[in-house]
C-alpha cells in the first residue's frame, strides 16, 4: 500500500511541476487530486489496519472478537 500511495505521489509531483506555470485551473485540479488520493489511501489503510475488533484479533485468530470479511474488506482497498 506504502508503494503504490509513493508511486501516485510521484506522478503527482511531476504534473505539478509541469503545470507550475500553468494557469490555476490546473493546479487547483492537480492539487484537488492529490488531496483526494491521500484521503482515500488514509481511510483504505485504517480499513485495512482496524478490520479486526479487537485489533490483536487480526494476527491471533483465536481470541474472541469479529473481523470484516476479507472479500468486501479487499474491494474498498
Amino acid at each position: 500500500m506504502v508503494v503504490i500511495t509513493g508511486y501516485k505521489f510521484a506522478y503527482l509531483d511531476i504534473y505539478r511541476e509541469i503545470f507550475k506555470n500553468a494557469g490555476n485551473h490546473s493546479k487547483l485540479l492537480v492539487n484537488s487530486v492529490l488531496v483526494l488520493m491521500m484521503l482515500s489511501h488514509l481511510a483504505t489503510t485504517l480499513v485495512i489496519v482496524l478490520q479486526c475488533q479487537p485489533v490483536q484479533k487480526s494476527w491471533r485468530p483465536w481470541i474472541e472478537g469479529a473481523c470484516l470479511p476479507n472479500r468486501e474488506t479487499w474491494i474498498v482497498s
